[in-house]
């Protein structure tokens, strides 16, 4: 169902964990831009919502995937399963820097302090 997917996509690519009300309006939110105005996603309810995520959680479980759909008190989140924990230590799951080098940075920084004007004057 297309419901499932978009709901999979906006969970992947969130920040933190994401209410029923939020994904609603984020689904029907796009709905309203996108050709016909009145599809069945601009219909689509919180229940239906609720029912997609219990739907995925059960799909996540049943084709035991590395990663698990939970409910926190704020949302629901993609997360890692507890049984790979050993593999997410923080060597191998460092956050995303700058794809500059640090070298890169400083150099960037030198120069930038080079080229103002000086403030003794």
């Amino acid at each position: 169902m297309i419901l499932e997917k978009i709901i999979e996509a906006l969970l992947f690519s969130a920040q933190k964990s994401l209410s029923i009300r939020e994904i609603s309006a984020v689904i029907k939110g796009g709905e309203a831009e996108s050709e016909p105005p009145s599809s069945e996603l601009a219909r689509v309810s919180e229940a239906e919502i609720a029912a997609a995520l219990e739907q995925l959680k059960m799909e996540y479980v049943q084709q035991q995937r590395a990663f698990q759909l939970i409910e926190k008190a704020d949302g629901w989140q993609l997360a890692s399963d507890p049984a790979f924990a050993k593999w997410r230590t923080r060597e191998n799951c460092r956050t995303r820097r700058s794809p500059w080098p640090s070298a890169t940075l400083r150099n960037d920084t030198f120069f930038s302090r080079s080229l103002r004007p000086s403030q003794s004057r």
